[in-house]
């Protein structure tokens, strides 16, 4: 029996849809944007995608250590009291991972932790039928497994 078909808790349920995704081709600047503008919520996680498939993945780890300081030497001098960010014209090609491990939308939630946690991965994109629908987070996945351990505990009686 695979984990899609027992019972329980699947990804479908828990996922983040994305309404983000880089290319291969898409310059730094791009993802830094794409991570902030996410209306009030950040994002940690941005698939990269070519010809609709995911091929790698930025975290934004990746991005900090991408990005470095803005030099002086580059004629720019931030305002006192800011952080200013120089954004290297690099691509994300050369800054994603590769090999990013996926789940499908049935796979069960304790798959994909286990999954996560043994790899020390922060999210898996949710494929179905080779077509990013969302991604997974562990974010994601704590706040569902403590709405659970919730409900559990209001069962048993005790709060």
């Amino acid at each position: 029996m695979t984990s899609s078909q027992h019972s329980g808790s699947r990804v479908i349920q828990t996922l983040s849809p994305t309404g983000f995704a880089l290319s291969l081709s898409s310059i730094l600047a791009v993802a830094v944007l794409s991570a902030c503008d996410s209306g009030g919520e950040k994002i940690r996680h941005l698939p990269v995608l070519e010809r609709g498939k995911v091929i790698g993945i930025v975290s934004d780890r990746d991005l900090y250590k991408a990005l470095g300081p803005r030099s002086r030497r580059r004629g720019v001098v931030p305002k006192k009291g800011t952080t200013a960010l120089y954004v290297a014209p690099k691509k994300v090609r050369h800054i994603m991972r590769r090999g990013v491990i996926t789940v499908g939308p049935d796979a069960a939630l304790s798959e994909a932790a286990w999954l996560m946690a043994g790899r020390k991965i922060g999210a898996l994109p949710v494929v179905d039928r080779s077509k990013l629908v969302g991604i997974v987070t562990s974010t994601d996945l704590l706040l569902t497994f403590a709405t659970m351990a919730r409900s559990l505990d209001k069962l048993m009686g005790s709060t």
